[in-house]
């Protein structure tokens, strides 16, 4: 969903999960994680944003235990500049609605206006 707003625009990115373009799920937090986050990236592209305009995301884990913890703050250090990160809740959930699912992430962005 897009909310124009004078010269930007919020862009508010739905849960996410690991999708492959297949169909299919990874098997590792690590993986699902850098797979939804490569999801959110090209729905961004779409829109004419980057990754850095993201400001808030919310994410759902099954696992947050100290690996699970670590594999997913590795990965999103790879999709934002350093110093850009958004503003994060993390949140233990029982269950995702997709059976096999980690990790489900939704944001929000602010686009310039072109």
């Amino acid at each position: 969903m897009k909310v124009q707003l004078g010269e930007c625009v919020m862009l508010f990115i739905s849960g996410k999960l690991g999708v492959r373009p297949d169909g299919t799920l990874g098997r590792t937090m690590r993986e699902q994680t850098e797979q939804l986050l490569e999801n959110i990236r090209e729905v961004l592209r779409g829109e004419g944003g980057t990754m850095d305009d993201i400001v808030r995301v919310r994410v759902y884990a099954t696992q947050v235990d100290a690996a699970s913890l670590r594999d997913i703050h590795e990965v999103r250090s790879r999709f934002w500049t350093q110093g850009k990160y958004p503003a994060s809740t993390l949140v233990r959930v029982s269950q995702l609605i997709r059976d096999g699912a980690l990790i489900e992430i939704d944001a929000d962005a602010v686009l310039a206006v072109s």
